[in-house]
């Protein structure tokens, strides 16, 4: 694998795995649970973009219907029809919803900040706990046990590794 490849596959489990630590589009169970029945029920190509979908739905927000279908070895077509499938009346429209969903689920730090102002020690300490608890169950379930792997794997054949640090900040 070269070393463009190497980083861009990185790159793209890092995503995934820093949406775990973070509200995101993807946690909506509604929007995972249609996913999930289209890529079970659906034609083949269409429930296998819903099965890519399931690990990079954010990504509808940010790329036009043609680089989502390059991305995920599709086309558009087949992005169309699984919008459709999805229950809205094209690419536009679904892709109108997930940045929504992602807009509306976004905080700023001064917004979190500021609920936590009034807060005792013992009511910070516990949130901090049961935030800590919640990242650490979602983290190792068995679908990013499986990225941890690939990213090993991805590690491993790298020619280099170049560190990047990620800061998560509680809440």
């Amino acid at each position: 694998m070269g070393q463009g490849c190497a980083l861009s596959a990185f790159v793209q489990h890092m995503k995934l795995l820093t949406t775990i630590f973070g509200v995101c589009v993807a946690n909506n169970p509604d929007m995972k649970e249609k996913l999930r029945t289209v890529s079970r029920d659906a034609p083949p190509r269409v429930a296998e973009l819903a099965g890519f979908l399931l690990q990079h739905l954010e990504d509808v927000a940010f790329l036009s219907m043609r680089e989502l279908a390059r991305r995920a070895k599709s086309d558009a077509n087949v992005v169309m029809r699984l919008s459709r499938a999805l229950g809205y009346a094209g690419y536009d429209a679904f892709r109108q919803d997930v940045q929504k969903r992602v807009a509306q689920n976004q905080s700023s730090y001064a917004q979190r900040a500021a609920q936590l102002k009034d807060q005792t020690d013992d009511d910070l300490s516990n949130l901090i706990k049961a935030s800590s608890a919640r990242n650490l169950e979602d983290m190792f379930t068995a679908e990013n046990i499986a990225v941890f792997g690939r990213m090993a794997a991805i590690m491993v054949d790298a020619p280099q590794i170049c560190p990047v640090v990620y800061v998560a900040v509680f809440p």
